[in-house]
């Protein structure tokens, strides 16, 4: 007996993954955006590190990561760009010299003697005073325009020397800067908020850890 009905061809359909379209396109206007950015410096001579403020920016906001430095952007909270083998190196660096630092003694200005930095960054720079009262910051260009930037600033101790602060506040005209110690000060006007906190681990009364002065203060 011959079939009434006509064949009727059967229709396969492919679910398009949007996903990995989006991290296609987002993939392709990084790199238009970094051909642009090279362009621009051999046109107008544009200073390399303010090139390397928007293109780190562009790939902080965008959500890409190199896959060679994948590793690092993830566990420096997009800060670190280098290879896996040169972040464990600097991981095992970091852990080596921490647990030198841990050996306290009872000589004086211990932490100003004997504390020495852990992590290294390429542009490293001192602001403040030298010796006691001034502190290192870490790549201070990357925050972009100074001037306009927004940025919450935590000081942990002062012992009345507010040459730090007074040098942030001349670079970032709008930070909201909060200093820590453990006795009372009080900061110049307008340029911190002062704290009296002893920063520990916050299991008795006599210190407050990191994570309880930034629920204190509304931060986190």
């Amino acid at each position: 007996m011959q079939n009434r009905f006509p064949l009727i061809p059967s229709i396969v359909t492919k679910k398009v993954d949007l996903s990995y379209l989006r991290k296609l396109l987002i993939n392709f206007i990084v790199v238009i955006i970094v051909c642009d950015l090279f362009y621009l410096i051999i046109s107008t001579r544009t200073s390399i590190l303010t090139v390397n403020s928007i293109v780190t920016s562009v790939i902080s906001s965008s959500g890409f990561t190199f896959p060679q430095c994948r590793l690092s952007m993830n566990e420096s909270d997009n800060w670190f760009c280098e290879s896996d083998t040169d972040w464990k190196r600097r991981k095992m660096l970091h852990h080596r010299q921490n647990k030198r630092n841990r050996i306290s003694d009872a000589r004086p200005l211990f932490f100003q003697n004997n504390w020495e930095p852990t992590i290294q960054c390429a542009f490293e720079q001192r602001l403040g005073n030298t010796g006691d009262g001034g502190k290192w910051i870490c790549d201070i260009h990357r925050f972009g325009n100074m001037k306009d930037t927004n940025i919450l600033i935590y000081s942990l101790g002062s012992s009345g020397e507010f040459s730090f602060e007074q040098a942030l506040r001349q670079k970032f005209l709008n930070a909201e800067i909060h200093t820590f110690d453990m006795n009372l000060f009080v900061c110049p006007r307008t340029v911190c908020v002062f704290h009296q906190a002893r920063l520990g681990d916050g299991r008795n009364e006599t210190s407050k850890s990191l994570q309880m002065i930034m629920k204190d203060l509304g931060h986190e």
